[in-house]
């Protein structure tokens, strides 16, 4: 259940401190590589779990006192890092257009009465969505007063920037699914659409624009093509041969977003590849 008792809060932020993350994304000098996690807020944390015990997943990313919580839980444990990024889910929204989205155990996400055809969208109730998820900005808003202006705050593509998000994160989570022709058709318009589409919006309500990351889990086969996406920013898995990279042209001009597996033998050599300029380092 949503919090109704968290209004959303004066846009005076504090000064940010610490601007590593977002220099780096746009391709500005910064003095050490900036370090971020990957669900960073989660089931790693035994803080997290907690909380969990006493809130099921979605009435977490409902309820802004409780998602800002577990957003800050990480930078208290780990106070070295660079960014935070809020706790959501890209399922909060079709959870706003009616849909049902249940969490079962050792499972995951389950939509118990799923779309099957086309014309079943014409049933999802788009009037009001967008009041129907105002908790995220409000979310959002909190967690950057709370934040102090340590570090920047991360959102996904529907983290509304005039609540406070200071970059956006797009995932293409199922590109590991798809051939380079199949990404290439289905995939790589709507990337491009979404990131043109959200840069036209912020334009449109003339405020800052903020960098946007792309990150397509195993397209490490089509970086070429992800990097014509326009993305300040494009993330490379485990997948991706970062001397390899290096050779495609068009990613000179971006900033890299690495993502790795914490492992020694692995993480040092790509740590200490040219200079901190256009890297990013999310493990």
């Amino acid at each position: 259940m949503e919090d109704k008792n968290v209004e959303f809060i004066p846009k005076n932020f504090p000064e940010l401190k610490n601007d590593r993350l977002l220099r780096a994304a746009l391709g500005k000098e910064v003095d050490k590589v900036p370090v971020w996690v990957m669900r960073q807020a989660g089931r790693y944390l035994p803080e997290f779990q907690e909380v969990r015990a006493k809130h099921d997943f979605f009435t977490v990313c409902r309820t802004p006192e409780l998602a800002c919580e577990v957003t800050l839980q990480p930078l208290r444990r780990y106070p070295h890092l660079d960014a935070s990024i809020i706790f959501s889910d890209i399922l909060v929204i079709p959870q706003a257009l009616g849909m049902i989205v249940e969490m079962h155990p050792g499972v995951g996400p389950v939509f118990p009465s799923p779309l099957q055809d086309p014309s079943e969208i014409d049933n999802l109730k788009e009037e009001g969505a967008v009041d129907r998820l105002l908790y995220v900005g409000k979310a959002i808003t909190l967690t950057r007063h709370r934040i102090e202006g340590k570090v920047p705050l991360i959102g996904f593509t529907g983290a509304p920037v005039e609540s406070g998000a200071q970059l956006l994160q797009v995932f293409e989570s199922s590109a590991d699914h798809l051939n380079r022709e199949q990404f290439t058709e289905f995939s790589a318009p709507y990337l491009k659409d979404i990131r043109s589409g959200v840069k036209n919006k912020i334009s449109e309500k003339n405020l800052e624009q903020v960098p946007m990351t792309v990150f397509a889990k195993g397209g490490g086969p089509y970086l070429d093509v992800q990097t014509g996406l326009g993305y300040e920013t494009v993330g490379l898995d485990w997948t991706v041969d970062p001397e390899e990279a290096r050779k495609i042209e068009e990613i000179t001009k971006m900033t890299i977003g690495w993502s790795k597996s914490l492992v020694k033998n692995d993480t040092l050599p790509i740590w200490g590849m040219g200079s901190h300029h256009k890297h990013l380092w999310k493990v």
